[in-house]
């Protein structure tokens, strides 16, 4: 039977329970008749070329695919910014190797909250890193060799080697 939810008149809360089915629930292994529908045919959808025809677009790497500190000596392949000035070219190292630095993204807003790096290469002498110092805000870093030494500068869209004997 069905009543009105609330609380008779002596106070005390009435319930009710309503059932179909005669209380039977459903079992889940019976089978469902769904009725059948014709299959609706869908206008045709325009196809694009696929991605690897497109021409490669030349970028800085995102954060998340190459995840190197700065003032880090990277020893794999990846893609070189191309945004750089070469100061004292003179005073490189006589034999001197080449090798590839992730420096701050020269690119980078001041207010920004994710750091981006880009990979500059620089000649470097044939001996052990004796110092490394990287500037508070990040864009400054300087490899101390001993006799020689590399500061790479990364702002206002270029990045500067500097090379001092």
């Amino acid at each position: 039977g069905y009543s009105r939810p609330g609380y008779s008149r002596s106070g005390a809360q009435i319930s009710f329970r309503i059932s179909s089915n005669g209380g039977r629930s459903p079992a889940y292994r019976d089978p469902l008749d769904i009725p059948s529908q014709q299959p609706q045919v869908l206008p045709p959808v325009e196809s694009y070329p696929p991605v690897q025809n497109y021409p490669l677009v030349q970028s800085y790497p995102p954060v998340q695919m190459l995840p190197h500190q700065i003032g880090e000596i990277v020893d794999c392949r990846v893609p070189l910014a191309t945004s750089v000035r070469i100061e004292d070219e003179c005073n490189i190292a006589p034999n001197a190797v080449p090798v590839i630095v992730a420096v701050r993204d020269p690119h980078m807003g001041v207010y920004e909250t994710h750091e981006r790096v880009v990979y500059v290469q620089v000649f470097v002498p044939p001996c052990p890193l004796r110092g490394l110092t990287i500037s508070p805000c990040r864009t400054r870093v300087s490899m101390d060799f001993g006799q020689y030494q590399v500061d790479i500068k990364s702002k206002d869209g270029v990045i500067v080697v500097d090379y001092d004997n």
